[in-house]
């Protein structure tokens, strides 16, 4: 006798399952680019903007955040895993990754780790677009106080040239504005 793997068991994206009936309601080309059964690539332009605070510049540092950047080629690649996605950014030469799985609690259904940091995204598809605020937060296993999160004014849609946007904006409590950056994306086929 087999046991069936993630891989054997009925596919539904891991957005599908965080955003149950909500899934439905998204723009086509948004549920695309969450729509990773095993490994998506996709590839756009972005702009990226950093906070020139000190606290801010160490804290864009530890989540390896890319460096301020105008117009540079952008590329993601998604890969499924057993325990939800790894998401590999690059930014011209610069890259970064974080996990992201299902998270436990309703108001919070996906968790994004980078490094030591998690942090748990509530998902909203309000207005026409797909909102990433900050829920809940944990450095190296500890709860950090509400206080403490990072405020995300974070987004996906889709533009009038059908093109999948992205804007992810994070500040910190005290420290301020920590990056943003922003752009499109159009599936890229090797």
């Amino acid at each position: 006798m087999t046991m069936n793997t993630w891989q054997d068991a009925e596919y539904q994206p891991l957005f599908a399952q965080a955003l149950g009936a909500h899934w439905k309601t998204l723009p086509e080309k948004v549920k695309d680019l969450h729509d990773v059964a095993d490994v998506r690539h996709w590839a756009g332009e972005a702009t990226v903007t950093r906070g020139t605070h000190v606290l801010s510049r160490m804290a864009n540092v530890a989540a390896r955040f890319p460096p301020a950047n105008e117009n540079c080629q952008v590329e993601i690649e998604m890969r499924r895993t057993s325990s939800g996605e790894i998401w590999m950014r690059r930014f011209g030469d610069w890259s970064f990754q974080s996990r992201l799985m299902l998270g436990k609690e309703t108001a919070a259904p996906i968790l994004e780790c980078f490094g030591p940091m998690r942090f748990g995204l509530r998902l909203k598809f309000v207005d026409g677009r797909l909102r990433f605020p900050v829920a809940t937060g944990y450095f190296l296993g500890l709860p950090l106080p509400k206080w403490l999160l990072p405020e995300s004014q974070s987004y996906e849609y889709v533009n009038s040239n059908e093109k999948v946007c992205f804007d992810i904006s994070v500040s910190l409590p005290v420290v301020g504005f920590l990056v943003r950056y922003h752009g499109w994306l159009e599936p890229k086929h090797p």
